[in-house]
């Protein structure tokens, strides 16, 4: 077999938005004092600080850009929107028209897009974009739950806790722990170094 040259990818520039969460002070959530007054960022606006700064950051302009890849798990639950590339294309004229792919894998969503831009870029296009984007605090913790739920087998995985996924993450490392007979102090250490 013969072995082939592989181009080599390279990241240019970065940026990202920031944590939203319900205990982030600038969270808007009914004990917030701004609530009713105005709204957490949608998904949408998340994925243009994050695309437009990453753009800035690298010094690429949009119009150099020839595709681009989008992370996301369960947009149509959480904010009634499958078709990501639709949003980050709309981020700035120049992104109209370019290819846009949404990528979802779960938890590993994320590195899934850079891959697939990867190949792309050892492939067909010069310059790609990638971006992710989540927004989970639209709905309770019990039907985010169920949401989450979809990125297990949901038949017969869903029921296993109103929570399944630190259930399932808890039998996990159990498992695991019995296997390679660890403490919870072990497991601190990784934590501590993570």
């Amino acid at each position: 077999m013969t072995q082939r040259s592989i181009p080599p990818v390279f990241v240019l520039g970065g940026a990202h938005s920031p944590y939203l969460g319900k205990f982030n002070p600038d969270f808007i959530w009914k004990k917030h004092p701004d609530f009713g007054k105005r709204e957490n960022p949608t998904i949408q606006e998340h994925l243009q600080r994050s695309i437009l700064g990453a753009l800035e950051n690298a010094g690429v302009a949009a119009s150099d850009i020839d595709a681009g890849y989008v992370s996301n798990f369960v947009g149509e639950c959480f904010v009634n929107q499958g078709h990501m590339g639709a949003l980050a294309a709309g981020t700035h004229p120049d992104l109209n028209h370019k290819p846009w792919l949404r990528v979802e894998g779960a938890c590993a969503s994320g590195a899934l897009a850079l891959t697939q831009a990867a190949i792309g870029l050892q492939s067909v296009y010069d310059v790609a974009v990638v971006a992710g984007a989540e927004v989970q605090t639209t709905v309770n913790a019990m039907i985010g739950a169920d949401y989450l739920a979809r990125a297990a087998h949901y038949a017969t995985e869903r029921t296993i806790d109103d929570f399944p996924f630190p259930a399932l993450f808890a039998r996990r490392i159990r498992a695991y722990m019995e296997q390679y007979d660890l403490t919870f102090d072990d497991l601190a250490l990784l934590s501590a170094k993570a």
